[in-house]
């Protein structure tokens, strides 16, 4: 009998314990909303500079159509913030900025490799800065900044950081 009573028990906190893993995660306050639209806000921003400089210098203007994409990227996420999405929606909606932002990367940087311009330079550093930014808001936490460092290393995009 008192097996079966501990059985309930645990079954009973793990069941509690799932239960609010679950409504912590489709909550739609789970992070801070405030701070993730500011950031999300200068990310779109940064990313439209960007693809506008991008058209401004011949050798580079091949690359506004994934700048545009990012672009979008980061406007429908900073629309999906906005409107209270839940946050599965967001991390689903930011892993779409990240895919369009890599491929702009392998692009950008092979540009970069015959033409280095220090004003390209500058503004993908201050869009990368500013997705880190909001990578961290999402995360929610601190502890993530190594992983982030270590996969731009990864992906190589330490390279285009002025020193």
């Amino acid at each position: 009998m008192s097996m079966n009573i501990l059985t309930v028990a645990v079954l009973s906190t793990a069941s509690f314990a799932f239960a609010q893993r679950v409504v912590a995660d489709d909550e739609p306050a789970c992070w801070n909303r405030a701070n993730i639209l500011f950031e999300a806000q200068e990310l779109e921003e940064t990313a439209h500079h960007f693809g506008e400089i991008l058209l401004t210098i011949p050798e580079y203007a091949h690359l506004e159509a994934g700048a545009e994409e990012l672009t979008e990227e980061a406007s429908h996420f900073q629309e999906a913030v906005a409107g209270g999405s839940s946050c599965h929606h967001l991390q689903a909606d930011f892993y779409e900025i990240y895919r369009a932002g890599s491929a702009l990367y392998y692009d950008v940087l092979d540009t970069h490799n015959r033409y280095h311009n220090p004003h390209i330079v500058q503004d993908w550093n201050d869009m990368v800065a500013a997705y880190d930014r909001v990578r961290l808001e999402v995360d929610r936490t601190r502890e993530h900044v190594e992983s982030i460092l270590e996969e731009r290393k990864t992906l190589g995009l330490d390279k285009l950081i002025l020193r």
